[in-house]
C-alpha cells in the first residue's frame, strides 16, 4: 500500500470523527454549551484533543520529511547547516550585548536578571534579524539595477 493511500485513510478517518464531533456540538447549540460544564466537557474537549494529535502528526511529518530530505541531498544539508550556524551566531551575539537587571512590572510583580536578559536578546536578534533582510534587500535591488 503506498504512502498517499495510507494518508488518504487517515485523513478520512480523521474528518469523520471531527465532523461528529463537529454535527454534536452544533445540535447541542451555543447557549447549552455554555450554560453546563459537563456538556462543555464531553463536546468541546474531544474536539481539542483531536486537533492537537493532528497538530502534532503535521509537525512531526514536517520534521521526518524535512530530515529525511536533508539527509538524501548533501548540497542541501551543507547550505541548512551553515543557515542554523548563522542563526546561532547572531543569538550568541545578541546574548552577549544584551543587559540583565530586575525590572519592576507595571503588575507589581518583578521580572528577574536573567529574564531580562533573554527578552533583550530577542530583541537584539530581531533588529539584527531586520538589518540583515533590508540590507539583502537592498543589495538585491541595487544588484539587479547594475545588470
Amino acid at each position: 500500500m503506498k504512502l498517499e493511500s495510507i494518508l488518504k485513510i487517515v485523513i478520512l478517518i480523521v474528518g469523520a470523527i471531527s465532523a461528529f464531533f463537529l454535527v454534536r456540538i452544533l445540535l447541542a447549540g451555543e447557549d447549552a454549551i455554555k450554560a453546563d460544564v459537563g456538556l462543555q466537557d464531553s463536546l468541546i474537549s474531544p474536539f481539542i484533543v483531536i486537533a492537537y494529535i493532528v497538530f502534532v502528526i503535521a509537525v512531526v511529518a514536517a520534521l521526518l520529511f524535512t530530515i529525511l530530505n536533508l539527509l538524501k541531498n548533501p548540497t542541501l544539508l551543507k547550505r541548512a547547516l551553515i543557515g542554523i550556524g548563522a542563526f546561532l551566531v547572531i543569538i550568541i551575539l545578541s546574548f552577549v550585548l544584551a543587559k540583565g537587571e530586575v525590572t519592576t512590572l507595571n503588575d507589581g510583580r518583578t521580572l528577574s536578571e536573567s529574564g531580562t536578559k533573554w527578552v533583550s536578546t530577542g530583541l537584539i536578534t530581531f533588529y539584527f534579524l531586520i538589518v540583515i533582510a533590508i540590507g539583502l534587500i537592498a543589495y538585491t535591488g541595487i544588484r539587479k539595477a547594475i545588470k
